[in-house]
């Protein structure tokens, strides 16, 4: 899984250790600001990050494009058959497509043509049943602030999994409905304020 490090021209190579793990990110409302915060505090060889944002179509490149200008990791709106490697984030685009992982080695983005699920497309919850394959351990799921109850049911899928799963607790997220989801379900290992969530991440991806 591991692949070598591509530093970012101008960026310096930290000494972090990656173990391996992806990390998978969901968020809706408040979701824009909560991730920007967290992608700004993740090293240029961090841990691969897929992202859904629940956003219209052609916002999320712009998204993509305004995070890379201020983050260490390269920061992309996912396309097809693009690898999964260390030290970049995947932006799912929005309205057409779900992102999910494709089957086989090496690991590279899927843009799955279906239907919406419980509204949303893409959904948190396909980008996290597509990563329930994975070795138990190499998996941190995280649900942030957003309104609706998407990316609960796949988070519930990964901890049951013995993945590592995140919700962003009440007190700093703008809309409580789609951690409270989570945490409704048992499925949240961890419910951690957004200025300790990077940290967190960081740590679980780490050898």
């Amino acid at each position: 899984m591991a692949s070598a490090t591509r530093v970012r021209s101008g960026s310096v190579q930290s000494s972090y250790r990656w173990n391996g793990a992806i990390v998978a990110i969901a968020a809706s409302t408040g979701g824009v600001e909560a991730i920007e915060r967290i992608v700004a505090e993740l090293p240029a060889d961090g841990p691969p990050v897929l992202i859904v944002q629940h956003m219209p179509c052609g916002i999320t490149m712009l998204f993509a494009d305004r995070m890379n200008r201020h983050s260490q990791p390269h920061v992309v709106e996912a396309q097809e058959g693009m690898p999964i490697e260390r030290g970049t984030v995947y932006v799912a685009p929005g309205g057409s497509h779900h992102l999910v992982l494709a089957e086989g080695e090496p690991l590279r983005c899927r843009l799955l043509d279906a239907p919406p699920v419980n509204g949303h497309r893409p959904a948190a919850d396909r980008l996290f049943a597509s990563m329930a394959r994975l070795p138990a351990g190499k998996v941190v799921g995280v649900v942030l602030t957003g309104m609706g109850e998407d990316g609960a049911q796949g988070l519930l899928q990964l901890r049951n999994l013995k993945m590592r799963t995140i919700a962003q607790d009440e007190a700093s997220a703008l809309i409580y409905g789609m951690p409270k989801a989570a945490v409704d379900r048992g499925a949240a290992e961890q419910v951690l304020p957004l200025d300790r969530i990077a940290r967190r991440i960081l740590e679980l991806c780490q050898c």
